[in-house]
């Protein structure tokens, strides 16, 4: 060993231990503060997760890429996030659970990943660590979690196959996101190897869609078509609350155009797609862990009052936010036992029809007649947005299901004769309860409780059909 190399390592050993050193506290309160969350609100699990759940199981029990028997169906947006599912199912814990193990796993790798790159460390970490969004949407069940790692990799990673491979897996989990990869490749000035990497991934994944359902766009397209009108104000009002404003003017001065371009490229994306119809803004999320090494970024680049001000801003409105939260997280578990007491009596029956086709059917064989269209590439096709579709009566007539059940926010109005005169649900249950074939073919025979403000009709078709 030279004399010159025995003086580089041990500076090089000590930049690493000082760096090591400065992240080490931080890091650990981000990981304490957002497990903590995580707990809060683990009773949170979006009805969509079950959804994926069930295909996780029929798949893991050789039934194919199904929700119901018959031909293969594109319900899972993210065809990855069906791996966790599986392989929970398999080593006997559940499809549920490890969606929701995994999701907050990778959400808190997420933001370990950025702020071993931030040269502001506490300030990435409080930023990041109370976001609502990101904590109820890590343990939900669905793939925001593995989304916004691969995100966060692919934005602040280093050229090379791990930041190649978050690259090219990162549509896998959410189809939009391949603006965000091409817009991240042109703007690092990607490898031919990652290129490499995305294109090949690329036309696996439309292969694998034109193959497998016969089109190469999600299902989710045509069932819960969009528009600029919607998605524009949900991201307008979705980045005011999460950056306080404050936080999108610190993550604009870093200068860092690599990260902050591809995130406001993704941002719009979203917009055009039509934003999202759940609570929080979970579409928003796959890109938090990047905006707040940004953030980070601007605050260490100096700028006195107004950079203080703008950092108070950015921790002060999602912590606020988070607050807010907290309340409804809690309550979240309190639906489990009159939720599982329905499941456990729709599996008793041969078929329903329903837009809930989450948690009230997940772990049943109940054949389902999906009225959302999530899962059912007929009704997904129909006009109409998402829980606005116009449902044709000749296919709910041919699919004939022994059970329809609607949910209503109000006491329902019934006749003598069991014939639903006014309902209080979305517009595509209010059009098939209101159907002359629906009043003359199925009984309303009570009215089953879940919470205050959302309960189900239960229709049960009639032995014989009322005379018009």
């Amino acid at each position: 060993m030279s004399a010159d190399t025995a003086i580089v390592e041990p500076e090089g050993s000590a930049r690493r231990d000082g760096a090591t050193e400065r992240l080490a506290a931080p890091t650990i309160a981000y990981v304490v503060v957002t497990c903590v969350l995580f707990a809060i609100a683990w009773g949170f699990t979006v009805d969509d997760a079950f959804l994926v759940a069930r295909y996780a199981r029929r798949a893991s029990e050789g039934l194919g890429w199904t929700f119901r028997d018959g031909p293969a169906t594109d319900g899972i947006t993210g065809p990855a996030w069906i791996v966790p599912g599986v392989v929970g199912t398999w080593i006997g814990v559940g499809a549920p659970l490890a969606q929701k193990v995994v999701g907050a796993a990778t959400l808190l790798g997420a933001g370990c990943f950025a702020l071993r790159r931030s040269r502001a460390p506490w300030l990435t970490a409080a930023v990041l660590a109370f976001q609502a969004s990101a904590v109820a949407w890590g343990v939900a069940g669905l793939e925001t979690g593995a989304a916004t790692f691969a995100a966060t990799v692919a934005l602040l990673g280093r050229p090379g196959w791990t930041r190649g491979a978050a690259l090219a897996s990162l549509p896998w989990f959410r189809p939009e996101a391949a603006v965000l990869v091409l817009a991240v490749l042109v703007a690092s000035r990607a490898s031919r190897r990652e290129w490499g990497l995305v294109l090949a991934s690329g036309v696996a994944a439309v292969a694998f869609r034109a193959v497998l359902f016969g089109g190469v766009l999600p299902l989710a397209f045509f069932a819960k078509s969009g528009s600029l009108a919607e998605g524009g104000p949900y991201v307008l009002v979705g980045v005011t609350l999460t950056t306080g404003l404050g936080g999108a003017w610190l993550a604009w001065r870093s200068e860092a155009r690599a990260v902050v371009v591809p995130v406001a490229l993704f941002a719009v994306t979203v917009a055009v797609a039509g934003g999202d119809w759940m609570p929080g803004w979970r579409l928003l999320v796959p890109v938090l862990p990047a905006y707040a090494w940004a953030v980070g970024e601007g605050f260490a680049r100096g700028g006195g009052k107004p950079a203080r001000v703008a950092a108070i801003a950015a921790c002060g409105v999602p912590v606020l936010m988070l607050v807010s939260q907290i309340g409804p997280w809690r309550a979240a578990g309190e639906l489990d036992a009159p939720r599982r007491a329905l499941a456990e009596r729709l599996a008793s029956v041969e078929s329903v029809a329903l837009v809930d086709v989450g948690a009230l059917v997940w772990a049943s064989d109940v054949d389902v007649l999906d009225l959302g269209g999530l899962t059912d590439p007929v009704v997904a096709r129909w006009e109409g947005g998402h829980l606005e579709k116009r449902i044709d009566v000749a296919y709910l007539a041919a699919r004939d299901p022994e059970v329809i059940l609607l949910h209503t926010e109000q006491e329902p109005e019934i006749d003598d004769v069991g014939r639903l005169v006014r309902l209080a649900g979305f517009p595509v249950e209010r059009s098939v309860a209101a159907h002359p074939w629906t009043r003359m073919h199925y009984e309303a025979t009570e009215v089953l409780a879940l919470r205050e403000g959302y309960a189900y009709v239960w229709l049960r078709r009639r032995a014989l059909p009322l005379a018009e």
